[in-house]
């Protein structure tokens, strides 16, 4: 109950405080974590077979999931878009991602997590929306490493959403579903010098010279 009744604490951080080297950080936790994915030859090719293939990309580093009956995870992340002609990533976009659950449960996990989005309407819709819920206002599903679920490894996409996580601790995967992401204004702001809004960031109407090495490495996928 403790766990679950933190997930907002967890969730909404202070980003009214943000300062410039949070967002640098953030940005230089999620290289990393693509890092991370590179160097695991298990599940590397079944997350490069979809970021190759998708619209945009949500990586969240180190997301928190905590339960006791009642559980939830936390985390903050980057939104990329991929421009389809040229397989350029376009600036990130800041966000935090959280979700609940209610079961029979113990223990706790932290993760580097990519949730690839496949087509052009999710992408669209997640960045329109204050508060995009999968499996709601998208399908989603687990990529074929997590729990066996999805596309398998061919290109014939069936979800809107797929996740990839690099799990440690007593959980055994993520729940899609019920995952809600919400923007953070505020870290954005932080990041590109001024107001700006997250279909800004995805169209390249502002750049921050500090995401160009996230950016290398996801190219490399």
């Amino acid at each position: 109950m403790a766990a679950a009744s933190a997930l907002p604490l967890l969730c909404a951080g202070r980003p009214s405080l943000a300062a410039a080297n949070d967002a640098e950080i953030l940005v230089e936790r999620t290289r990393v974590a693509l890092l991370e994915f590179q160097n695991d030859p298990e599940i590397l090719p079944s997350v490069s077979l979809y970021v190759q293939n998708a619209y945009g990309v949500l990586i969240v580093p180190n997301q928190v999931k905590l339960g006791f009956i009642l559980g939830g995870s936390a985390g903050r992340g980057l939104l990329l878009a991929r421009d389809t002609a040229t397989g350029v990533w376009s600036d990130p976009a800041v966000y935090g991602i959280y979700g609940a659950s209610v079961g029979l449960q113990l223990g706790g996990q932290a993760s580097d997590t990519i949730y690839t989005i496949m087509n052009k309407p999710a992408l669209d819709r997640l960045v329109a929306s204050t508060s995009f819920k999968m499996g709601a206002d998208a399908s989603g599903a687990l990529g074929p490493i997590g729990a066996g679920i999805g596309a398998g490894t061919t290109p014939n996409f069936g979800e809107d959403i797929y996740l990839f996580a690099l799990n440690a601790g007593l959980f055994g995967g993520f729940s899609v579903d019920g995952t809600v992401t919400v923007p953070m204004p505020s870290w954005n702001k932080t990041l590109y010098g001024r107001d700006v809004a997250v279909s800004e960031i995805l169209q390249g109407s502002v750049m921050n010279p500090a995401t160009e090495p996230l950016k290398q490495v996801l190219s490399q996928f």
